[in-house]
């Protein structure tokens, strides 16, 4: 049997000795990789801890505020006729575009839907239901807790039905601040929205509700 030569051992060394530095480089390269990459994960998570506790403190400080104008608003015009009216108004307008939380008397609308009807169909009903109820001059109004004020709407997202960015199901429940008895009488009157709506099929019930509390906005809403 043939002695093998010492360069060809030495070769073979030296092909395995570099395989193995190969294979150590790659897993040093993966390792320097998922570690740069979880530092950057970890980063981020930070980040967006920071801005929702700023986020928690801004909305903290607008409402803070708006309570404090309120207040501020009415003790001025406590003996002044004028100021009395224009408090009122500002008061309206801060309800308008959805800074507090509303209660007061109002009616409670539950849509219930056929089993067969489409979700476009009941986005349709339900808009044509706000619109009608806008024009009865209430104060606020919300669906299944979602307060709508007037940048909000009610949209078809990949076939299921959005408001504020936020999937809605059956049943639907709109609540509404405002005159009950108008409101209720609007609502029944024949050939109006509801009446139309109820005779393709759609169920529904209105009830009038001496006390109802529409929360906020969503975006002044501390969670």
């Amino acid at each position: 049997m043939k002695k093998i030569s010492t360069p060809i051992i030495f070769g073979i060394l030296c092909l395995i000795l570099s395989f193995a530095i190969t294979v150590q480089l790659k897993v040093t390269n993966t390792s320097e990789s998922t570690s740069s990459k979880a530092k950057i994960v970890d980063k981020l998570k930070d980040e967006i801890i920071i801005l929702n506790d700023e986020n928690k403190k801004l909305t903290s400080k607008l409402q803070n505020t708006t309570n404090n104008l309120e207040k501020i608003r009415d003790e001025a015009a406590e003996n002044d006729s004028s100021s009395i009216e224009k408090s009122k108004l500002i008061k309206k307008y801060i309800t308008v575009i959805g800074y507090t939380d509303v209660y007061g008397e109002g009616v409670s609308i539950e849509y219930i839907p056929t089993q067969d009807q489409y979700e476009a169909d009941i986005a349709t009903d339900l808009r044509d239901i706000v619109n009608e109820l806008k024009n009865a001059g209430i104060e606020a109004i919300s669906i299944n807790g979602q307060r709508l004020i007037n940048t909000s709407s009610i949209e078809m997202v990949k076939n299921k039905i959005e408001i504020n960015s936020v999937k809605i199901t059956s049943p639907y429940v709109i609540d509404v601040i405002g005159n009950s008895e108008m409101i209720n009488n609007g609502l029944i009157r024949p050939g109006g929205t509801i009446e139309n709506i109820r005779s393709t099929g759609v169920k529904i019930n209105i009830k009038v509700k001496d006390n109802i509390k529409i929360n906020k906005f969503s975006e002044y809403t501390i969670k």
